[in-house]
Formats: structure tokens, C-alpha cells, sequence
């Protein structure tokens, strides 16, 4: 069976967009993602019984796990303006053996006003 072999991180981002009408700029809101399978946001993709890891976060150095604010990960806090946009940064480390193949996880995002 072969295996693939990763030798260095693999990093990527996104963004979440937002957009508001005028009565509601100014206005507090919140972004919580949830762990996807994992319980504990040692977050992992999965293809049959692989498992990936992987980390989705709220800074570019990868250092503050983006979470519900619990198990030590934070949400997003923030003030409404009429176009905003809320950068995901993600990362796969390197040094993981696993099947070569198409891997998955479902995030739920909960955004709060």
C-alpha cells in the first residue's frame, strides 16, 4: 500500500465575508467554528480509518487555534462595518504518514450578533 510522505507544512487561508446593512454597522459580533470530528480541535481529516492533521486559525503565524473559546482556542470578536471579512489560516504539518487519497472534515461556523 503506498504512502505519502509530507516534508514540509503545508499552509493555506480564506476568508469568511460578511456584509450588512447600514442599522447594524458598529454593532458587536462573534465567529465560533466548531472541533468537525474531532471533540477536542486537534482537528483531523479523514479518508476511511487515515487520519490527517490539521489546524484551522485565527492569526498568520498559526498560533491561535480559531475555536468556540473553549479547550484553549478563541472565537472572533469584532465591530460590523458594511463589507467585512474575517481571514482563516490553515495548516497541515508535515511529517505525516498516510494513504494517498481524498480527505475530509466539516466545519460548522456559528456567527453571533
Amino acid at each position: 500500500l503506498p504512502i505519502s510522505y509530507q516534508y514540509s507544512d503545508i499552509l493555506s487561508s480564506s476568508n469568511i465575508g460578511l456584509s450588512c446593512d447600514s442599522s447594524s454597522i458598529g454593532n458587536s459580533f462573534g465567529i465560533k467554528l466548531s472541533s468537525g470530528q474531532s471533540e477536542t480541535f486537534d482537528r483531523y481529516l479523514s479518508n476511511n480509518n487515515d487520519k490527517l492533521m490539521y489546524n484551522l486559525y485565527l492569526d498568520n503565524n498559526r498560533a491561535v487555534v480559531f475555536g468556540d473559546g473553549t479547550n484553549g482556542t478563541s472565537m472572533y470578536n469584532g465591530k460590523l462595518s458594511a463589507n467585512n471579512s474575517v481571514n482563516i489560516f490553515a495548516k497541515i504539518p508535515k511529517n505525516q504518514n498516510v494513504s494517498p487519497g481524498n480527505y475530509q472534515d466539516n466545519i460548522l461556523f456559528e456567527i453571533t450578533f
